[in-house]
């Protein structure tokens, strides 16, 4: 029987046992009086048997648990905010909230408290709408306001101003701007109705020449 497979201790236990259990088996002058003597050794034997314990085999050391762990904050755009390392089961600290033209900061892309492990966390953001209204510059009629968002593709709304003498020739944010369009926070946008005078047409008649109309 192969006992190196075994601890040391189990293995000699029951290799004594074998040892014993055989040097009565080698005698020729057993008798009913050595009852008692066998069956001690059968009972060593059965109890060496029994508590055999393999020998484990050795294992590589486990790593120490990981205490700490890197948190990453960046922009929209991949811009790195803040780098920390942070304690495990702790938080991690939020930089300042960060600015980004047309849109308003509405917080981060995961929680950070009790950070257990590596983690990098999005600035989040919503699109500004801007209220835009129309000015009909010596015109008449109204034509109220009109809502668009930041960065989102829209038309303006046809002219519906009418001026005595005029055309209209299309709108103009030259004149009396109070924010612009595209800027950090809601605000309002004129856009000034363009005319050109009638007169100022010109003109072919039949059977005539080019004149002021």
């Amino acid at each position: 029987m192969d006992l190196t497979q075994y601890t040391q201790e189990s293995a000699q236990r029951l290799a004594a046992a074998m040892e014993a259990a055989q040097e009565l088996l080698d005698r020729d002058d057993l008798t009913i009086l050595d009852q008692e003597q066998i069956q001690a050794a059968v009972e060593e034997l059965e109890a060496g048997y029994l508590e055999l314990e393999k020998e484990e085999p050795e294992t590589e050391p486990k790593p120490a648990p990981q205490t700490t762990f890197q948190v990453i904050f960046q922009d929209y755009n991949g811009s790195v905010l803040s780098q920390q390392k942070v304690e495990k089961n702790t938080s991690a600290k939020a930089p300042a909230a960060p600015a980004r033209m047309g849109y308003t900061f509405t917080g981060w892309s995961s929680p950070f408290e009790k950070v257990t492990q590596n983690m990098v966390i999005t600035a989040q953001y919503r699109a500004n709408t801007y209220r835009i209204s129309f000015h009909k510059n010596g015109g008449r009629g109204s034509m109220g306001t009109q809502s668009m968002t930041y960065d989102q593709n829209s038309s303006l709304r046809a002219g519906k101003f009418k001026r005595s003498g005029y055309i209209f020739k299309g709108w103009s944010t030259q004149k009396m701007e109070r924010a612009p369009l595209c800027g950090p926070k809601a605000g309002e946008k004129p856009y000034i109705r363009k005319w050109k005078d009638r007169h100022s047409l010109r003109t072919v008649e039949k059977g005539g020449t080019p004149g002021e109309g």
